[in-house]
């Protein structure tokens, strides 16, 4: 059984690296005059524009075919450049190539003629404009003009005062040639013809099951490819004129810089080989705007035709496009809108979703769910179903067959009871959102026995259970209060609050009340505790502890030293044994020398205020030929007998220092050879330059490497 939590939607967002290409038009409007003439191909132009997800993309643009005239190529911008005389209507197919992206969008035009009123005109004014036209009878011919044209209705006022004979003669013999093709039977043909296109596409699948927004946003998103803010899209009601009986619309502002055009809003309905979609929109679009429709890729060959004007009305409109996908290719999203004219505006959609042609509807609808449900003695039908109740109601304690009649009352009393509920049910299923899970529902067995029920879709608001058993709870946004949980298996988890744990584990740490977090092997452990960080030994590391924390009770510091933490290290070993490190510093990066700065080079330990307490050298006591390393410092010589050679190292970090003493007085007895191999040398008493030194006292002697002289600085002082 599936429980849904009430109240939930969806939101679809469109394919991240998704291509979407459009044109800053699609279409353009030329005028001709009576000779067919066509002039103004200075605004036949139009921009290519191609965006990988949300940011811009060049691509390679040709001229794939045109018709009726030529074009011509500059960056992204297609011309039409010329169009032979009596030219009705022509297009450019511009080919957009890139990466592996290869769509082709049409530019079209229409030449706007003086000659299509010749039927309309011919009819009202008749034999008059044979011999002469009066006044009368050219304010009657601009009144029909009005009606077809804005251009021709802009003029209708000067053909009214100046038009002469010979101007209504040349008119009369343009309307001769077109009366033939243009007749009222003809333009009803047209007319009830594409009507019967339009009612035929809408016999699809409808995809976006909430056109008149009742519930929601249908599917819908702000398309707006710059980002920003500057496109929103608001489920709104109370606007006036709104046609569609739920009473709310969506509300569509530009305060600012789009793209493509203006924004608008899409669905990113998936394309796929072969499908035909349709989409229908009722929109309050102002004049001075047009709608458009982009995509991202829907196949070789593909096309859209729109089967209503684009142009904005100023009041509620409707706007039909059909999307033709290709046979074979490259499949994405497409259905995204959006207006082009100057200027921020704000439009209207009461209506709008997508019709799948090439799919059957097979959900019913209210009405029909209506008509088929019945109820009567036997049993339920919905659909052609039957539901049998025949032997589904069983009564306890009949067998001393006491009160007979009233159990028997009692019975017919919750019959009567269960039929209303029915009742109810039936009124409820009209307002079902979710009918495809209706429908399936519809396809199964269910079963009432005594407090036994049996359903694959039960739709309530409140469940008050002693105990639920579910291999799947969808929740939505719920909240849940005072939840007790034996497992828990969580993907993701945002915790906002306490985490209280007295056993159990966190990755691979231990939670352990006594250490706290804790992470054990064969040989150690390392302790996450209040007090601080523990390493503790064990096996072949027994007697290795670590220990950093802030200072306690255990450690004999004054209230007159303030110690905020400790660094312990405790390991217990025999003399033989390597020394502990309590603190393992290793700095490098950086080269070269700045002697204008006081504290230049890879400080391992920086200290710009405070001082050292209890500072003790290492030393190394020597007595035999040596050469030092570089982490040794003070060094006492032993020997004291013979000669030995104290060699200094190679490979020292500026600032090296050593300081050695002997600790006998044995004159020529020690020495000191510098390393000679690298040219380095030594600078000592009397700014003399040496390669070796003997130390034939009880004196003190430092040295002082000097990286950037490559040299020995040599300091000799008393005993």
């Amino acid at each position: 059984m599936t429980m849904l939590a009430q109240n939930t939607f969806t939101v679809k967002r469109a394919t991240k690296d998704g291509y979407s290409c459009s044109l800053s038009s699609y279409s353009v409007m030329l005028n001709a005059d009576f000779s067919g003439v066509i002039n103004g191909l200075s605004a036949a132009s139009t921009t290519v524009k191609l965006y990988q997800g949300s940011t811009a993309v060049t691509p390679v643009i040709s001229i794939d075919s045109t018709s009726n005239c030529s074009a011509g190529i500059s960056g992204l911008n297609v011309s039409i450049v010329s169009v032979p005389n009596n030219t009705k209507s022509g297009y450019v197919d511009i080919k957009i190539v890139y990466s592996g992206f290869v769509k082709i969008e049409r530019y079209t035009f229409t030449v706007v003629d003086y000659t299509i009123v010749k039927s309309y005109t011919q009819t009202i004014v008749g034999d008059q404009m044979t011999n002469y036209a009066t006044k009368t009878t050219v304010d009657t011919l601009g009144k029909t003009v009005s009606g077809q044209s804005t251009t021709i209705q802009q003029n209708s006022k000067d053909i009214a005062l100046k038009a002469s004979q010979s101007d209504v003669t040349a008119l009369g013999n343009r309307m001769n040639t077109a009366e033939a093709s243009i007749t009222p039977d003809a333009i009803r043909l047209t007319v009830a013809q594409q009507t019967a296109n339009i009612a035929s596409y809408m016999r699809g699948k409808m995809l976006y099951r909430d056109p008149t927004f009742s519930s929601g946003n249908n599917g819908i998103n702000v398309y707006n490819n710059s980002g920003g803010g500057t496109v929103t899209v608001v489920r709104t009601s109370g606007i006036s004129g709104n046609p569609n009986n739920s009473g709310y619309c969506l509300k569509i502002d530009n305060t600012g810089a789009a793209s493509p055009g203006l924004g608008g809003f899409y669905f990113g309905t998936q394309t796929r080989a072969g499908a035909i979609l349709v989409t229908r929109i009722i929109a309050n679009i102002p004049i001075g705007y047009s709608i458009n429709w982009a995509s991202n890729a829907y196949g070789s060959g593909g096309s859209l035709k729109w089967l209503t004007s684009q142009l904005g009305t100023g009041t509620w409109t409707e706007y039909v496009c059909v999307v033709t996908c290709g046979a074979s290719g490259t499949f994405s999203s497409a259905n995204f809108f959006y207006l082009t004219g100057s200027g921020t505006v704000t439009w209207y959609v009461a209506y709008a979703t997508v019709f799948d042609t090439t799919e059957v509807d097979a959900t019913p609808t209210t009405d029909e769910i209506k008509a088929s449900f019945a109820i009567d003695a036997d049993g339920l039908s919905l659909f052609g179903k039957k539901i049998s109740l025949t032997g589904m109601v069983s009564f306890k304690s009949l067998s001393d067959y006491n009160d007979v009649d009233g159990r028997i009352k009692s019975a017919q009393d919750s019959a009567d009871s269960a039929k209303n509920g029915l009742g109810t049910l039936t009124n409820s299923l009209k307002n079902l959102a979710y009918k495809s899970l209706v429908e399936q529902a519809m396809k199964e067995e269910g079963l009432i026995s005594g407090a036994f029920l049996k359903m694959s879709l039960i739709d309530v608001k409140n469940v008050v259970a002693q105990g639920i058993s579910a291999q799947k709870i969808d929740a939505g946004n719920a909240t849940i209060k005072n939840l007790n949980v034996d497992t828990v298996k969580m993907t993701n988890a945002d915790v906002t609050g306490s985490i209280t744990a007295t056993s159990g584990s966190i990755g691979m740490f231990s939670i352990n009340k006594l250490f706290g977090l804790s992470s054990a092997s064969s040989t150690s452990s390392l302790d996450l505790h209040a007090d601080g960080i523990s390493f503790r030994g064990s096996g072949a590391n027994a007697g290795s502890n670590v220990r950093l924390g802030p200072n306690s009770a255990d450690y004999p510091w004054t209230e007159d030293i303030l110690c905020p933490s400790i660094f312990e290290v405790t390991r217990v070993g025999s003399a033989s044994t390597r020394g502990n490190a309590g603190l393992y510093i290793s700095v490098s990066g950086i080269t070269g020398f700045n002697n204008s700065e006081p504290a230049y080079g890879n400080s391992a330990l920086f200290i710009p205020q405070g001082h050292i307490t209890g500072l003790r050298y290492n030393v190394r006591r020597l007595s035999s030929n040596t050469t030092l390393t570089t982490i040794d410092s003070y060094l006492i010589l032993t020997n004291n007998s013979g000669r030995i050679i104290i060699t200094l190292p190679y490979g020292c970090e500026d600032g090296q220092t050593y300081q050695l003493k002997s600790s006998h007085f044995v004159n020529g007895d020690y020495a000191i050879a510098l390393e000679q191999n690298h040219g380095t040398s030594m600078y000592w008493a009397g700014n003399s330059t040496t390669t070796s030194l003997n130390v034939n006292d009880g004196k003190t002697y430092t040295v002082v490497y000097d990286a950037y002289n490559n040299q020995w600085s040599l300091t000799i002082s008393g005993y």
